[in-house]
């Protein structure tokens, strides 16, 4: 598995806010055929402006680190920038220079970030 970070722009972010809400709603639900095509549309809305991908594994320490600097951590679909500029500050973040800079330019923009977990298919 691997993860989409992105920024989303203003312009966008109304409708990631909906994508987000039904994504998580077609999960909850397992309805697999709305995860894939909501996931899709995720996908190509975090494409627009910075993105990176990373490793599954490599996302799990960020978010292992922030749960212990704050147990009420929780990470959803879209970050906001405070929660971005928490996740800067993360010694995590700071191996990983895309993430690190995306982040930045992130809290710098105030712009929410989307984190978007796919399979990759070959």
């Amino acid at each position: 598995m691997k993860i989409l970070i992105a920024v989303v722009s203003e312009i966008d972010l109304a409708q990631a806010q909906v994508l987000t809400r039904e994504l998580s709603s077609a999960v909850d639900v397992g309805a697999m055929h709305d995860v894939d095509h909501l996931a899709d549309q995720l996908f190509q809305l975090g494409s627009k402006e910075e993105w990176i991908i990373i490793e599954e594994m490599q996302w799990e320490r960020l978010m292992t680190e922030a749960r212990s600097r704050n147990a009420n951590f929780v990470s959803d679909y879209l970050l906001s920038p405070e929660t971005t500029s928490l996740l800067s500050t993360l010694s995590e973040v700071e191996k990983l220079e895309q993430v690190s800079k995306l982040f930045s330019v992130a809290s710098q923009r105030q712009m929410f970030v989307l984190q978007l977990p796919f399979e990759e298919h070959s």
